[in-house]
């Protein structure tokens, strides 16, 4: 069986910019509370429109996480 990549999250069209992003809401508490992402592990996030970021948490909150 093929290893699972990493968790792709969603965010809005047009919500993926350069740089840094948080993911809040229900996204947001997904990926820190069921996932339990911590820094330094990858999370993919994508607007839904054909747009993928591979990105790195830099930090984890109770129900936000920044990549």
């Amino acid at each position: 069986m093929p290893a699972a990549g990493p968790p792709v999250f969603l965010v809005p069209p047009g919500g993926l910019t350069a740089g840094s992003l948080t993911l809040t809401g229900p996204e947001g508490r997904h990926a820190a509370v069921v996932r339990r992402l911590r820094p330094g592990e990858r999370a993919d996030v994508s607007d839904g429109a054909g747009t993928l970021a591979e990105c790195v948490v830099t930090s984890a909150g109770q129900d936000s996480v920044t990549a």
